[in-house]
């Protein structure tokens, strides 16, 4: 496991064995019309029929990858005019809606619309992406690709915990060979 720089305060895990960061790898993912046909065929039943109302199947499962497709290009758009402005605790909130004071190594989400990128924030402004998903339901644990982020969000913070990061100065001797 390690940490890789995606802009000036945003950072990603790229995984053992794995090719590409968090950050990357969920653009791609999510601009993968392959990808998004078969995730909309498995979660049919979780997408609200008040945006994707057809009768027809495969006109339900064509509108809803176009939306995201959409929404991924929001995201990106998002994300670098934040950075550009240094703001993403602008686009970071805890992951649980009950905490409301600034705690160590927060566990944050990222979201826009169905769109879900998962971070652990280190300090003001500087954030370490572990994950994302595509969350239809109201709660992580309801299915087994969110509730697998959950877990994922958590061996992060534990990592971090390890190698005893607590700040950004920790995090950057950490990151720093």
């Amino acid at each position: 496991m390690k940490i890789v720089r995606i802009f000036e305060n945003l950072f990603a895990f790229q995984y053992e064995k794995e090719a590409l960061n968090e950050y990357d790898k969920l653009f791609e993912l999510w601009s993968d019309v392959g990808y998004l046909e078969q995730f909309a065929r498995d979660n049919i039943d979780d997408i609200p029929d008040k945006l994707f109302f057809d009768e027809n199947l495969n006109a339900k499962v064509s509108r809803f990858i176009e939306y995201i497709l959409y929404q991924v290009d929001q995201l990106d758009d998002t994300l670098i005019r934040l950075i550009e402005h240094g703001d993403l605790d602008h686009f970071f909130s805890p992951l649980h809606n009950q905490e409301y004071r600034i705690v160590e190594l927060s566990l944050q989400k990222g979201k826009l619309s169905f769109l879900r990128i998962y971070a652990i924030r280190i300090e003001k402004n500087i954030y370490v992406i572990t994950g994302g998903a595509i969350k239809l339901t109201q709660k992580m644990q309801d299915r087994p690709h969110t509730s697998k982020q959950l877990d994922i969000l958590k061996s992060c913070r534990s990592y971090l915990q390890e190698n005893e990061v607590y700040d950004s100065e920790n995090f950057f001797e950490l990151i720093t060979p």
